[in-house]
């Protein structure tokens, strides 16, 4: 609800007492209304009137047009109201770091930000001021942040603890989560465009609880992996637990019915009066539940493990080596330079590790974790790999 505000004036620009005023909106969809009884109301003694807006169910622009009852001539409309905003729902909340592979294995204290971007079921901002929660089970992180202009930011700090192979089955050293929730409700398709979950959309997507997935493998392990507890049963409910929609936004039989009594009692119905209501799925009793993004960084080394893995070390042949981190295998930091050099002769190529959290256990990727060097006919062995980390320390191998 907002509150609109005019002011009573006579022709000497003086505040006018007692001018009874009536209001209208510019449009009423969606369900945007003036509250029964807020329609027409009398200046005070600075001439001040006023009265509520309320907002439908769907995002538009509304103007409140207040007018003089004794002269209809007399009007004046106020500044656009933006209907938009709801709780974060959960396809709309995204979650990112400035850096996925900062180079921290072994170094304590650099600061890393992560951003969250939340938007409603309306990719509208939520609220400034809703509050967002961070885990981590590698270094630390700032436990929560407020949004402002639909995103926040807090800081991840390398330390320990620093992720080893055998902290959760099928566990990869060096590879950290970070999960970040909040309250929200479940993502479905409008498809009449009313705003609501009602008959004929389809079915939303239903969630379990959040956890965070600390061997990347999608799916909550019973004993290993830290969970969300939303409704504080002691137990990880799956999606199975609840199939009700989680939302504001739902409108079944039973919540049809209570807008039209609400009506006939004279009362606010909400935002299902008049509705075909849905049958399947029926609405939940519990109208939140904790929306969920999380994201994957890399420790990265500062010391490679540099081998040659394509190729035959002779003048006119390409050669591919493998460089990733000397203990855990994965990519270098973002940043890192490798590039080679000959005894004789010039290798045209040179590589900057990308900004990434790929997971070289998983497979090899160009530019990655492999790279290629073509060796020029008149080029004369050997042949050395130089992989400068940001941290500025140079690693070299000769083949």
């Amino acid at each position: 609800v907002s509150r609109v505000s005019f002011r009573v004036l006579d022709q000497n620009g003086n505040p006018v007492p007692q001018q009874t005023v009536n209001f209208s909106l510019s449009t009423d969809v969606g369900g945007a209304n003036i509250p029964a009884g807020a329609e027409t109301a009398a200046s005070d003694s600075n001439g001040l009137v006023g009265t509520d807006v309320k907002s439908g169910t769907i995002p538009t622009a509304v103007r409140v047009t207040a007018s003089l009852a004794a002269n209809p001539l007399i009007a004046s409309q106020s500044d656009g109201l933006i209907i938009s905003t709801g709780v974060s729902d959960q396809n709309s909340m995204t979650l990112g770091p400035e850096i996925f592979n900062p180079e921290t294995w072994s170094i304590n204290g650099v600061e890393i930000a992560l951003t969250v971007h939340a938007a409603d079921h309306f990719n509208n901002p939520v609220p400034d001021g809703t509050s967002v929660y961070f885990t981590t089970e590698g270094g630390q992180i700032q436990s929560q942040c407020q949004i402002v202009n639909g995103r926040c930011s807090v800081n991840w700090t390398s330390a320990n603890p620093r992720p080893q192979e055998n902290d959760v089955p099928d566990g990869m050293a060096g590879r950290l989560t970070v999960l970040a929730t909040m309250l929200g409700e479940e993502s479905f398709i409008d498809a009449n465009g009313n705003g609501v979950l009602d008959a004929g959309d389809p079915a939303f997507a239903n969630i379990p609880e959040a956890f965070r997935d600390d061997n990347e493998d999608g799916e909550k392990h019973p004993t290993f992996e830290e969970f969300v507890d939303f409704n504080t049963n002691g137990i990880y409910d799956d999606a199975d637990s609840d199939p009700d929609y989680n939302g504001v936004l739902c409108c079944d039989a039973a919540a049809v019915a209570t807008a039209e009594t609400a009506v006939a009692q004279g009362e606010d119905p909400g935002v299902c009066f008049g509705v075909t209501p849905t049958t399947s799925p029926v609405c939940s009793s519990e109208k939140n539940i904790s929306v969920r993004d999380q994201t994957v960084m890399i420790m990265a080394e500062s010391y490679p493990v540099i081998t040659l893995v394509d190729g035959t070390l002779s003048p006119g042949n390409i050669v591919t080596f493998e460089i990733v981190g000397e203990r855990n295998g994965q990519i270098m930091p973002a940043g890192t330079s490798i590039s080679a050099e000959l005894a004789e002769g010039s290798i045209d190529e040179s590589y900057e590790v990308p900004n990434h959290n790929f997971n070289a256990r998983l497979g090899d990727r160009n530019g990655f974790d492999e790279f290629w060097f073509a060796i020029p006919g008149d080029g004369a062995l050997p042949l050395t790999v130089i992989v400068t980390t940001p941290g500025g320390i140079e690693n070299r191998a000769v083949f």
